[in-house]
């Protein structure tokens, strides 16, 4: 059986028996857990990468972050524009994902879409981008 079908299973399993809890805080909480487990992580961001539509979609209804970095700092969202999986980058921008993050050796995923003239992504990832510069160039502002 596939690893990240098991984790899969464990998680909802994990869900279901935890009862007592109201369903937004049962949310809240095992988002915190997901976003703690390098195992986790690892899982999402490789699911990104593997083009795993599926896996990544559930992680994201589980409540983990889309801007989860794995040990090498990579994110999801850097693993779905190196191996030009359109489908999950959409998903992952739609749960902010923030394209200007880098990983351990300095590249972004706007930097992997150039590198690997993923064209198609590149666009989607420099609006997005932009964006994100808007919002912190705004915030940057108020504080001044």
């Amino acid at each position: 059986m596939n690893m990240k079908y098991v984790l899969i299973v464990i998680s909802i399993f994990f869900i279901s028996c935890t009862k007592s809890k109201e369903p937004q805080q049962l949310s809240e909480h095992y988002s915190k857990q997901m976003q703690n487990s390098l195992l986790h992580r690892t899982n999402f961001v490789e699911s990104a990468e593997d083009g795993d539509l599926e896996t990544v979609s559930r992680y994201l209804k589980l409540g983990i972050d889309a801007n989860t970095k794995d040990s090498k700092e990579a994110t999801a969202l850097m693993g779905a524009t190196l191996n030009g999986h359109k489908k999950i980058v959409d998903l992952l921008l739609q749960h902010k994902a923030d394209p200007s993050l880098k990983d351990q050796n300095g590249f972004s995923a706007l930097d992997y879409a150039m590198i690997h003239e993923r064209n198609y992504i590149v666009s989607e990832l420099q609006k997005t981008e932009s964006i994100y510069r808007g919002l912190s160039s705004a915030k940057t502002k108020s504080t001044d």
